[in-house]
């Protein structure tokens, strides 16, 4: 059984809250109230997992109070947009922002690209691998900390290179449109899917889905990845149409991972 009801399938905007006021603040870790370079798991452990997240820090505020540590993957920007990008999400400031050397990206697989050469139109676009961790913290509260990695990649690749290697699960993934490159992530039966779901240490606790345009009332009223259901919360935010936020059901995680798939 689910630990969250299933919503009416009508009107869903009227029956469950807005994901811009359902999740709640968390404590600040122990590791990132130091305000010092952490420990990898420490880092990745629960955290917001963001494949093709793009420019998206909307998003990641909107989570991050209850998800303190958040990891952002994309391949279409250069380090130094990431860069500017972090340093522009609204109400808070930088406070360290550190660039991994070549070496250890090497080391940890994050460079490497999961297709085959010529199979991509990406084959053809620079590729830029790069990962950009940032520490930041409210302007109107000190003590208000958040973590954002930004990994220039491939989000499947980032995804076993860190977590899946590291044995570690994230709390939550979004698979919010953008992730229409060379697999589709909103797919419950694609590459990302799988990935996520066969981490051996188990699967995020939640699932966010949605975009922007092409909406319309009959969009995102299903999980679309197996062993989720819900929603907990859908609606609009100032970045997306709809925002769905799903629950996992343990009963078919376990039967998913039994079958290994």
């Amino acid at each position: 059984m689910s630990p969250w009801p299933p919503a009416p399938r009508s009107s869903l905007k009227q029956c469950v809250e807005r994901p811009t006021t359902w999740f709640r603040d968390s404590k600040v870790p122990g590791w990132l109230a130091r305000r010092r370079k952490p420990r990898l798991r420490s880092l990745l452990q629960g955290s917001f997992f963001y494949p093709g997240a793009h420019d998206d820090l909307t998003t990641v505020r909107m989570v991050s109070g209850q998800f303190r540590s958040s990891v952002l993957v994309d391949y279409a920007l250069t380090a130094m947009e990431a860069e500017s990008m972090l340093r522009s999400m609204e109400g808070f400031s930088v406070q360290r922002l550190d660039r991994w050397p070549d070496a250890v990206i090497a080391h940890l697989g994050l460079g490497e690209k999961p297709w085959p050469p010529g199979s991509d139109w990406m084959d053809e676009k620079p590729w830029n691998s790069f990962v950009l961790w940032a520490l930041l913290q409210s302007d109107e509260d000190e003590a208000d900390l958040r973590s954002v990695l930004y990994v220039g990649g491939d989000a499947i690749a980032a995804f076993d290179a860190l977590y899946t290697r590291h044995s570690v699960a994230p709390g939550a993934v979004a698979v919010l449109q953008y992730g229409m490159g060379w697999t589709d992530f909103q797919d419950g039966s694609a590459l990302l899917a799988n990935a996520v779901l066969g981490n051996p240490v188990g699967r995020p606790a939640l699932l966010l889905t949605g975009g922007a345009g092409l909406v319309s009332e009959n969009h995102y009223k299903t999980p679309g990845w197996p062993g989720y259901s819900g929603p907990l919360a859908y609606g609009s935010t100032d970045r997306h149409d709809v925002v769905a936020v799903w629950g996992a059901t343990e009963d078919v995680a376990k039967s998913h991972r039994m079958a290994g798939t």
